[in-house]
């Protein structure tokens, strides 16, 4: 430049005191003349002409004076004008100008380049001014989506953002999991600690006053700009946390324009879920319970939906840092460098899904710092209210539809991201293309669940809406319960194991959904306890019960094989449905397919108790009181109908039936609850009786037949109930199974029962006896054998045809007076014997009376034959 200055000198020193117009005449002549041997060829092509119009115009124009007044004239004009003026812009706010068609046209042609460009500048920069500045030109592009009503183009900035925010959600799971051996904890200490301080300056350096409510749009209102850096310092590094709480915000506050991104927040809420960093009333699963409030433990297929999550994340982990796969901590916390991941010592990993190690825990007092952040972000942008608490329909239908599909593999992949792929990819792993697991999202299962409970927590907050909202419900579990398979899978399938014991054999619909099974098992555990929760909330809500029966149905041909490994869920929630819902049930359809579903879970011993406890509250507590014996019919049949009595007929018959299963030990010889059951059975088949007897019927003689057994063969198998515990080798039981089959034989009028049945009854008693060890209940085992012969031989002997059964059962009766008699006499003299002489002498007495039995002779007989035992001792 020192040429320049000294041409400049040198032209100055020519000048000399000419005026400006000789200096520029000068000027305008050197140029139409030429210069440095060009001849004047140069003035067209130099752009001197420009030169020479000036000079013209100069000349017309006149000598301009030089002297210092003209100038002081010139300069003094400037006081003259306005001083500048600007409007405020506080007072530039106040003022609107509606923008029309023009203006939104303008914004849609720029607005996918603005798009690309502020992402690029947001995701490049490490400026945390200029990232938030950023991030304010994306909500304000959004918010004038708002106004133009461009919900496509919004739906395409909150994919933006939410995409930046699931990363950085993904890679908080990935350094919030990390653990240190302790010989390495013990070298960064003697290290020093220097990636210890990285980790708590990036810690420190989170942006909460960005973070929290309103926080973008009060920067205008800070004037120092040094103030301005300290209050965004961070933002680089945490880029993702902002995108995801701008997002989050953008939607709460419009939730009704969302259409394209609900599966981009699908996906975050996922992460967020894995990190963490959802409020526990939102993250966890609703699960049954048992009696005292303890959540039932985790079935086969949860455990191992969850150790698949963890060993893939472990896998992940445990990748080794390098210069390919480092971009990524690099791209969101600001290059600083991160240790690897590592399994604590007894294999767990650390962190997520309750699996935080100790020694992670105590490095923080509650949470890791990255995940108390987006724990902050997530409850700012209240995500329930957004998902599961909304009562608008149209909003609630597009959730429900979202979350469904995710439930779906064939339609899983609509999602914008792959957990698999992203994990892969921020690794640097390689994934052969043979692998068949690997192809598939090892997640998908893990995630569809959550999705599945969303979804019905959204239903049971729209209960109003439940019939426009629960068949896409209903369509979802048949395609997951119900899958369609080729010939060749079912004839591999017809070779699998047999039903366990004590089961029937399956439907052929049943063989088609075994193998169904294996696919996705979690999924179809999930779907059996929103099935059955939404019965228990919904079934009397109008409109809803036709679908609820045709979910159970579903439920009643799920094959066996599986329904052993949710039997207690399946128990406890159908139970809970028996129990509040008993008096809604009205036909014999619901009975039994509520019966049926009852009986599948009983057949495994984690669901019996449920069963059982479900049957036993409902006889107990929603039902009327025992009646006492005595009691006459009428008066019985008003209490039951005062009492309020909701069950019908055919919903007693079935609780009679199950409660006889668990006496006779029907589920896998399982006889532990047969004593609790015996007072139930009895109390639920006096019911059954006083609500079907028939008080008008009269009989030959125009007299009441009062008390006519209206099912014998129900009446039969409650008595072999009893009969069957009276023989058991258990004392209390035994003495309580004769206790019950006392009043009941003695309450059922001998004309109530025809004598074939009575015949049967006693031909039991006489051939089926308790030990003679258990002194008790045989005692009373024996005076009710001799009390119910002498009630029923006067009817029974006046047909000759019935002596010959009649003649059997003396003899056999005979038969266990002696044995009483010669057991009572080995040492000393024994209630027993004692009590079978008075019972023995007493039906002797009797029987010998010719009044007895009305002349027919048989009943003398028989008083011979048992005082031939007597005489024998």
């Amino acid at each position: 430049g020192a040429s320049e200055v000294k041409k400049t000198g040198e032209m100055r020193e020519r000048m000399g005191g000419h005026t400006a117009d000789h200096v520029l005449s000068e000027v305008v002549a050197t140029t139409a003349t030429g210069s440095g041997g060009s001849g004047g060829n140069d003035y067209e092509c130099s752009g001197a002409s420009e030169v020479k119009k000036t000079g013209e115009m100069r000349e017309r124009m006149g000598p301009v004076s030089t002297s210092d007044a003209a100038w002081d004239g010139i300069l003094s004009k400037s006081s003259e004008v306005e001083t500048a003026f600007f409007t405020p812009s506080d007072k530039a706010r106040k003022t609107f100008f509606r923008a029309g068609l023009h203006e939104r046209d303008m914004f849609t042609s720029i607005i996918s380049m603005s798009i690309q460009c502020i992402s690029s500048t947001f995701v490049r920069s490490w400026d945390d001014l200029l990232v938030v500045k950023a991030l304010r030109g994306f909500r304000q592009m959004a918010e004038i989506c708002i106004y133009f009503d461009l919900e496509e183009r919004l739906n395409e900035i909150l994919e933006t953002l939410l995409g930046y925010g699931r990363d950085y959600v993904l890679s908080t799971i990935m350094l919030d999991r990390k653990v240190y051996n302790d010989e390495e904890e013990n070298n960064d200490n003697k290290k020093g600690g220097e990636d210890s301080d990285d980790e708590e300056a990036l810690f420190d350096e989170i942006p909460y006053s960005v973070l929290s409510r309103d926080a973008t749009s009060s920067f205008a209102s800070i004037s120092s700009p040094s103030h301005f850096r300290d209050t965004v310092t961070g933002s680089a590094s945490h880029r993702g946390l902002l995108s995801l709480n701008c997002a989050l915000t953008l939607i709460r506050q419009h939730p009704f324009r969302i259409r394209e991104a609900w599966p981009a927040l699908v996906g975050c809420i996922f992460a967020l879920r894995d990190a963490d960093a959802l409020p526990v009333g939102l993250a966890d699963l609703d699960d049954f319970a048992d009696s005292q409030g303890v959540v039932l433990p985790a079935s086969p297929f949860s455990r191992l939906s969850q150790r698949r999550v963890n060993a893939y994340i472990a896998s992940i982990l445990t990748v080794e840092e390098s210069d390919e796969g480092s971009w990524f901590w690099r791209s969101l916390f600001g290059g600083q460098k991160r240790k690897l991941l590592s399994l604590t010592h007894d294999g767990s990993i650390a962190g997520g899904s309750g699996n935080l190690s100790p020694s992670r825990k105590q490095s923080f007092k509650q949470a890791p710092p990255l995940t108390e952040a987006l724990l902050f972000v997530v409850k700012t942008a209240e995500l329930d209210r957004i998902l599961i608490r909304s009562r608008d329909l149209p909003l609630a239908t597009q959730i429900i539809h979202v979350l469904l599909e995710t439930m779906d593999p064939t339609s899983y992949d609509f999602l914008p991201f792959s957990y698999s792929s992203t994990y892969q990819r921020n690794a640097g792993s390689e994934v052969s293309d043979n692998d068949e697991a690997a192809q598939e999202d090892l997640l998908f299962e893990h995630n569809a669940v959550f999705a599945l409970e969303l979804a019905a927590r959204a239903l049971l907050s729209n209960q109003q809406h439940a019939p426009t909202l629960y068949p896409m419900f209903l369509s979802k579990f048949q395609s997951i319960l119900v899958p369609e398979r080729s010939d060749a899978q079912q004839q591999q399938h017809e070779s699998l194991s047999p039903c366990p014991k004590g089961t029937k054999k399956e439907s052929s619909s049943q063989r088609h959904l075994s193998s169904a099974a294996l696919r996705a098992p979690y999924i179809m555990e999930r779907v059996v306890v929103t099935i059955l929760r939404s019965c228990i909330h919904l079934y009397d809500a109008p409109g809803m019960r036709q679908y609820l029966k045709s979910s159970l149905k579903l439920l009643a041909d799920l094959p066996m094989e599986f329904v052993k490994h949710i039997s207690d869920r399946l128990a406890c929630g159908m139970a809970i449905i028996l129990r509040g819902r008993f008096c809604q049930l009205e036909t014999s359809d619901e009975w039994n397919l509520v019966g049926d579903l009852l009986d599948r879970a009983a057949h495994f011993r984690s669901g019996r108790r449920f069963v059982f406890d479900g049957i036993a509250s409902s006889v107990d507590y929603a039902l009327c009181p025992l009646p006492e014996v005595g009691s006459k019919s009428t008066d019985v049949l008003d209490a039951v109908e005062n009492d309020g009595v909701k069950v019908t007929y055919e919903g007693g018959y079935i609780l009679v039936k199950l409660l006889t299963y668990f006496v006779f030990g029907k589920y896998d010889g399982d006889i532990s609850m047969r004593r609790l059951a015996m007072p139930r059975l009895e109390k639920m088949y006096w019911i059954l009786f006083h609500m079907s007897v028939d008080h008008s019927a009269v009989d030959e003689h125009n007299k009441p037949m009062e008390g006519m057994v209206p099912d014998e063969e129900l009446w039969q198998i409650v008595a072999s109930a009893f009969h069957e515990c009276s023989l058991s080798d258990n004392l209390d039981t035994s003495r309580q199974g004769v206790g019950c089959m006392r009043r009941f034989l003695l309450t059922t009028k001998p004309d109530s029962m025809s004598d074939v049945g009575w015949i049967t009854i006693l031909y039991s008693l006489s051939s089926r006896r308790p030990s003679v060890e258990a002194d008790d209940a045989r005692i009373e085992y024996c005076d009710l054998l001799g009390k119910i012969l002498l009630l029923l031989l006067p009817k029974l002997s006046q047909r000759s045809e019935n002596w010959d059964e009649l003649t059997a059962i003396v003899k056999q009766t005979a038969e266990v007076f002696g044995e009483n008699l010669r057991a009572g006499r080995r040492g000393n003299v024994s209630p027993l014997f004692e009590s079978t002489v008075q019972t023995v002498t007493n039906m002797c007495n009797v029987m010998s009376l010719s009044e007895f039995d009305g002349g027919a002779g048989f009943s003398q007989w028989a008083g011979e034959a048992l005082l031939a035992e007597l005489e024998k001792v």
